[in-house]
């Protein structure tokens, strides 16, 4: 067990080291490792006392072994709940990236494993200083967003619902200010996008947000969005600035409609 832990001058150990060769020697970085790779020799490893977390790791701007199974490993993947049932630390920053398992999940647009680093305690009201802009500080609803619209990762609309949902669902607040002190409905509503704002509305957002959504939608005359917008203020519960209820609860409408709608006007 202590030999299994050595560790290089990297502070990577031999679970580290053998799935940096097996995720960084293998396909192409813009595809996912099979499980059948990694699973055989992570369990041969864990289960002879390697260690599934070395803290040192993140000192030297270096992923551990659960950022990589997290950035390779398709979506959910066993190898991922191994590392995690082992003790992997679902929370560790690394310096260099300001990055952590759970945002790098919601970035490549895993919802599965995101599912699985919270069930394991990750954070979900962690925070981090973007690289591309050190004065920002990112939202988890704006990371599974904005990645979706501008990278060239391109998850699909039903993908990035599902990571909407599950962070709502964990206590994301639907009224956490983004850029310029917007929030989500106001982003997706300038864009048009009916099937993520339809999301928003579900978890009750103030009526100031869904007012001021309703103004950039009118702006940019994505008049579905306008239309949706509209009822919500009229037939929706929603809270006051305060977080009170103003108004007895009723059933919401939504959009028959699952596809975007101008998503390419930004």
């Amino acid at each position: 067990s202590a030999s299994i832990n050595f560790t290089n001058e990297d502070s990577l150990n031999a679970l580290d080291c053998a799935l940096e060769s097996i995720v960084f020697n293998g396909p192409d970085l813009d595809e996912v490792v099979a499980d059948p790779q990694c699973e055989a020799v992570v369990r041969k490893l864990l289960d002879h006392g390697a260690e599934a977390y070395v803290p040192e790791s993140s000192k030297y701007g270096r992923a551990d072994a659960l950022g990589r199974a997290v950035s390779r490993l398709q979506d959910g993947s066993v190898v991922i709940r191994l590392l995690l049932d082992h003790g992997a630390n679902p929370n560790p920053h690394v310096a260099s990236q300001q990055d952590s398992p759970l945002f790098r999940a919601i970035r490549l647009g895993k919802p599965q494993t995101a599912q699985l680093l919270l069930s394991h305690g990750a954070n979900i009201h962690d925070q981090f200083v973007s690289p591309g802009n050190p004065g920002f500080l990112g939202h988890p609803l704006q990371i599974a967003m904005e990645d979706d619209l501008y990278s060239w990762r391109g998850k699909d609309v039903r993908t990035t619902c599902l990571l909407f949902r599950l962070l709502l669902d964990q206590g994301v607040d639907v009224d956490a200010p983004w850029r310029n002190g917007r929030n989500g409905l106001h982003a997706v509503a300038r864009r048009g996008l009916l099937p993520f704002a339809e999301i928003f509305l579900e978890f009750r957002p103030r009526r100031d947000s869904i007012t001021n959504a309703l103004e950039a939608a009118r702006a940019r005359k994505h008049w579905n969005m306008v239309k949706l917008l509209e009822n919500a203020l009229e037939e929706t519960s929603f809270r006051s600035e305060e977080g009170e209820d103003a108004k007895d609860e009723v059933e919401g409408s939504q959009s028959e409609d699952p596809q975007l709608q101008d998503q390419g006007n930004h």
